[in-house]
């Protein structure tokens, strides 16, 4: 008997049976680069010079898109360098644009330019500062794996050179290219 009261005080007697409803719809997506929207991605590459150099860098960048399609990001990096004098490693910290100028559901292609400073442990390129500053500028492709995964894909050109903060100013321009995954956030 007490199990039969038990049941009767926890079933709601009076009230109207609810139904759920049968067609409930996913929430819309959210289109990568959508206002207000960030990611943050990892990027590997590297490019070389007609002089003989080249360098690998790991880029690793939180970004926030300020505008449809328009990402500021903030980024550290790491770099070895290779040079006929002298190789050097180092690191920096940057800021970039990239505009997805194009955007589809499931890609993009984008256009992108930054500027960074970087600190190495020997003269970049030989004979100059082994502080640079790091501008670039390149064009890229961003597909959809998953619902917040993208591969990246792109190639920049690339320059170090002092800005002229040092009487030795020779300064390096490279051809790269680089991977990477993007997670929106």
């Amino acid at each position: 008997m007490i199990d039969a009261l038990a049941f009767v005080l926890a079933t709601d007697v009076g009230s109207e049976p609810t139904s759920t409803p049968k067609n409930l719809e996913p929430a819309a997506a959210v289109m990568y680069g959508a206002e207000g929207t960030s990611a943050f991605t990892i990027l590997v590459g590297g490019g070389s010079d007609r002089d003989g150099a080249s360098y690998a860098q790991g880029i690793a960048e939180y970004s926030w898109f300020v505008a449809e399609g328009l990402g500021l990001g903030l980024y550290a990096s790491g770099i070895g360098v290779w040079q006929p004098i002298e190789d050097a490693a180092g690191g920096g910290v940057g800021l970039d644009l990239r505009w997805h100028f194009i955007r589809e559901a499931s890609w993009s292609v984008y256009g992108e330019l930054g500027c960074g400073v970087q600190f190495t442990n020997h003269d970049v390129p030989a004979n100059s500062t082994d502080t640079n500053f790091a501008p670039w500028a390149g064009l890229g492709v961003r597909h959809q794996l998953d619902a917040s995964t993208s591969l990246m894909l792109g190639v920049q050109w690339f320059h170090q050179s002092n800005a002229r903060t040092d009487e030795q100013n020779p300064g390096r321009n490279s051809i790269g290219a680089y991977v990477g995954l993007s997670w929106s956030l």
